[in-house]
């Protein structure tokens, strides 16, 4: 059983289910809220949403000062709508925020790599996933050469002289 998640009128027969078995703690409490009346609202597909034009959908319009506005009605623009997002609130945080440099400059390869290195471990330990670039195959092999690489506790890699078969495999497991 799920109890994070609702399916519609499928949850509330669940719980009236368990309830028929003698499984719920606070019965009252919980058919309180199971079998309350949902409204769904904010429900539509963005792939259908027909518009003369779409400028962006990353909630920049609510950020455009006065002077914004004005470019934007030059062109004809004078209203937006906002959209409940269907991926739920945003997470995105800025580097700055959280106390890290943005950009770092390295002298040597080495330092490069350790860098990466630990960049990828202390976002790894904090359960956050990672992708690294590389500038070309040969320096993601001369990573993968390393100490710092062989240091690394989970490692998928994605190259593009791989097969298409190793790819999706590569893809599917991360």
């Amino acid at each position: 059983m799920c109890y994070d998640r609702l399916y519609g009128y499928r949850t509330a027969f669940a719980y009236l289910n368990e309830a028929a078995k003698g499984n719920l703690r606070d019965e009252q409490e919980a058919l309180g809220r199971a079998l309350a009346v949902r409204v769904p609202c904010g429900q539509f597909s963005y792939a259908n949403f027909t518009a003369a034009a779409i400028l962006g959908v990353s909630g920049t319009m609510e950020a455009l000062d006065d002077r914004e506005w004005q470019i934007m009605r030059g062109y004809g623009i004078d209203s937006y709508t906002k959209m409940p997002s269907v991926y739920g609130p945003s997470n995105f945080k800025f580097w700055a925020q959280q106390g890290q440099q943005p950009v770092q400059v390295c002298g040597t390869q080495e330092d490069l790599f350790v860098v990466i290195t630990n960049e990828v471990k202390q976002k790894t330990q904090s359960g956050r996933a990672v992708i690294v670039f590389f500038e070309t195959p040969q320096v993601l092999d001369k990573y993968k050469a390393s100490s710092h690489y062989r240091g690394l506790a989970t490692k998928h890699v994605l190259s593009e002289n791989m097969s298409n078969e190793d790819k999706d495999y590569t893809i599917k497991k991360a």
